[in-house]
């Protein structure tokens, strides 16, 4: 009897334990044949899409990496720059190739089945702009906005177009598009009064989309959630010069960014604060020391992952990756094995079975950067 008690006693005070203690991580590398790599997106398969490019060169590689091994995804006939960008839980990978149509910069959707090139899904073809699926890719969304190729400085040092370089109101709006696998219809999303650019960044198999709605160019834009049945939702994120949402569950929670001025220079004296909303509900997420902070993503279980920094004007190089869950944040460093050599920087994706693609900064550029993928223990 003693000894059912002890045991019960024991099992008790294992269960009372905070689930952020009991769970820890392994951490595996992406290797790449790049010396450069940029990794974009995590599926629930544990399949990793991104590029790699020669340093100083816009000779972008796409690949696909899973269980240790690389693969380069075939690129279209000429020297265009092409990206993968996304993948779904049927394999499917999602990209853009960087090309100059009648005198201006444009992104032709691309896809690949596995591993080939295939046609893109015929609501999509001829237009321009990034393509994403949802998780299970009964829905995929578009948008467009060409540049104008001929003006100076459209690309920066990395040779990434940079919107900043142009007045938006001069160029093609973003015309947003849902595209419904199963009844093979698309949808245009429409405009909301009062707004000039609407800008979708993620979408969940519902068909409900997080967006930033610009209302100034890139002085002010809301956070939004869009429903095929109910249209635009603005989140009312209050106290802040601006905010978007850059990603949403199936359980229709979004998370993203909010930036919160000061009393000074608008342009200087500011914060980004990342935060989840649920159910008409938006909280902020403080991530202890951080000056600059932003959530990239979050699961069906409602689990956050961002990065955030330390210091002034070093909003794109991060300084730790955290997690959010259950009002608590969490310092993804500290649940590392210990000696397992990795710094984490950024955590830019979540799956549902709680995998984490992560980045660690191995030098004084942004796209200086090591990647991997975290797997509970």
């Amino acid at each position: 009897m003693r000894h059912a008690k002890l045991a019960l006693w024991i099992s008790s005070f294992l269960i009372s334990l905070p689930a952020a203690l009991a769970q820890t991580y392994t951490i595996t590398e992406i290797t790449t044949q790049g010396p450069v790599t940029q990794c974009t997106d995590l599926n629930d398969l544990g399949q990793v899409v991104g590029m790699t490019y020669p340093q100083g060169t816009t000779n972008y590689r796409p690949f696909c990496w899973e269980a240790g091994q690389t693969t380069n995804l075939p690129k279209p006939a000429g020297d265009a720059r092409v990206a993968a960008s996304a993948i779904d839980n049927q394999r499917r990978v999602f990209g853009y190739e960087l090309a100059i149509e009648g005198g201006r910069l444009v992104q032709k959707p691309l896809v690949w089945i596995e591993g080939q090139l295939a046609p893109v899904p015929l609501p999509f073809e001829g237009v321009f702009g990034l393509v994403f699926p949802s998780r299970f890719g009964q829905f995929a969304a578009t948008n467009t906005l060409p540049f104008d190729a001929g003006t100076p400085g459209w690309e920066n040092e990395q040779g990434w177009v940079d919107e900043r370089d142009f007045d938006l109101k001069s160029n093609d709006r973003r015309i947003p598009a849902i595209w419904d696998a199963a009844r093979r219809q698309t949808r245009v999303v429409g405009t909301l009064a009062g707004s000039w650019d609407i800008a979708p960044f993620a979408i969940n198999d519902h068909g409900q989309l997080a967006c930033r709605v610009s209302n100034d160019g890139w002085n002010q834009f809301e956070a939004a959630l869009w429903d095929p049945e109910q249209g635009f939702l603005l989140l009312g994120a209050r106290g802040r010069r601006s905010a978007e949402a850059v990603a949403i569950n199936n359980r229709g929670q979004l998370a993203g960014t909010l930036r919160k001025t000061g009393t000074g220079d608008v342009n200087t004296d500011y914060r980004n604060v990342p935060f989840v909303w649920s159910a008409g509900r938006l909280q902020e997420i403080d991530v202890p020391g951080a000056v600059h902070a932003q959530a990239w993503d979050l699961n069906d279980q409602g689990v956050v992952v961002g990065s955030w920094t330390d210091a002034v004007g070093s909003l794109g190089i991060g300084k730790g990756a955290f997690l959010y869950r259950n009002g608590t944040v969490t310092d993804l460093n500290t649940l590392l094995p210990q000696g397992s050599g990795w710094n984490l920087t950024d955590a830019v994706k979540i799956n549902e079975h709680g995998q984490i693609l992560v980045a660690e900064h191995v030098g004084p550029g942004i796209i200086d950067r090591r990647w991997g993928v975290l797997t509970p223990r």
